[in-house]
């Protein structure tokens, strides 16, 4: 179907984030996963204890180890053959480079290495404020090093994109997961305390800044409660022209990642949709708009209120950046045959194929 498919490199491949990415882009026909380097730590048992079969797996893995430590890997088992990352021709490897290790872990050394590389780089856990800021459907200037938007601007970039010619400003209240540390999995602590991330609200109001320059953002709150799978996003739309709400609503509901429900808890959109599109083999979209009032009323405040599935949200962008810089495809088509291998049933998002 594909003359030839994108050869993509993934650092960090064993770890949360990774992981997941990696299983992701074997669902994208057009997409083959080139390279994988990993570290010696427990994450690495995904990979060495069968969690993925041979297929699955990379066709040249290596250790970012000295050479000592990747003989005694290779000695421990008998899975798979690692490399020392220093023995790896990346340039003639793959054509772009996902980096899914936790922010502070780059340093100077993979600095050279992504130099020396030449070729577009992805700094999937978004390493602030390095690298040219890219939230799918919003696409900057063309670089050599990308800084992919964290969940909240994967969720939020699709929600503001249609409405971006006539916006004059936004907005922004966010109830989020809490937990210490962005690549792992987050704290079960009891869903008896909110925190106050003021560090995090003035970052992403910075970040939405950058993909909407000359509008007028606000934070006015982020809050943060343990223990949550979806993050809930209300957006107030300042536009310069009225548009009626049932307009608003149709415009949303075309859109790649997004899907319209009339539920208002994310209970409900777990037990009455996910759980029946899973049963199907099929996924649900990560953004979630809960529905508008079908009304031909024209304002000029656009109020928007979205859950957002925190274990997809933050893998689908960089699979749909790969294409954009790989192929300068359009950043809504690349989202939507994103979403199409996916497997987000249609059937699952009834505003869509009425």
């Amino acid at each position: 179907m594909f003359d030839k498919k994108i050869r993509v490199g993934i650092r960090g491949i064993s770890g949360l984030l990774g992981n997941r990415l990696a299983l992701a882009i074997q669902k994208q026909k057009d997409i083959e996963i080139t390279v994988g380097i990993g570290k010696n730590d427990n994450s690495l048992q995904r990979i060495i204890s069968g969690h993925w079969t041979r297929n699955q797996l990379p066709e040249k893995l290596f250790l970012d180890e000295p050479h000592k430590i990747v003989r005694q890997v290779n000695r421990s088992q008998s899975k798979v053959e690692f490399v020392p990352v220093d023995q790896a021709n990346l340039k003639n490897l793959c054509d772009i480079i996902v980096d899914a290790t936790p922010p502070g872990c780059r340093g100077d050394k993979w600095d050279r290495i992504y130099r020396n590389f030449g070729k577009p780089v992805i700094l999937q856990s978004g390493e602030y404020p390095d690298g040219v800021l890219i939230a799918p459907p919003i696409v900057p200037e063309t670089t050599n090093l990308y800084r992919q938007g964290d969940c909240i601007l994967s969720g939020i970039a699709p929600l503001i994109d249609p409405f971006r010619e006539i916006l004059k400003g936004v907005r922004v209240n966010i109830l989020m997961q809490y937990g210490q540390y962005l690549n792992d999995y987050p704290t079960s602590q009891r869903v008896n305390s909110t925190y106050l991330n003021i560090e995090l609200a003035n970052q992403i109001e910075d970040e939405l800044g950058v993909l909407l320059p000359g509008k007028h953002v606000v934070m006015e709150q982020l809050l943060q409660v343990p223990a949550l799978n979806y993050y809930t996003i209300t957006l107030h739309l300042e536009t310069e022209k009225p548009i009626s709400e049932k307009k608003a609503a149709h415009v949303l509901e075309l859109r790649p990642r997004i899907m319209r429900c009339e539920f208002t808890s994310t209970y409900e959109i777990d037990h009455f949709v996910r759980e029946e599109a899973n049963a199907f083999g099929m996924e649900v979209p990560p953004i979630v708009v809960y529905d508008f009032h079908n009304s031909e009323r024209k304002i000029k405040d656009i109020k928007v209120t979205a859950a957002i599935y925190s274990r997809l949200i933050a893998i689908l962008p960089n699979i749909d950046t790969i294409r954009i810089i790989s192929q300068n495809m359009h950043p809504l088509e690349s989202m939507a045959l994103t979403d199409k291998y996916a497997g987000f049933g249609e059937r699952f998002n009834k505003n869509k194929s009425e």
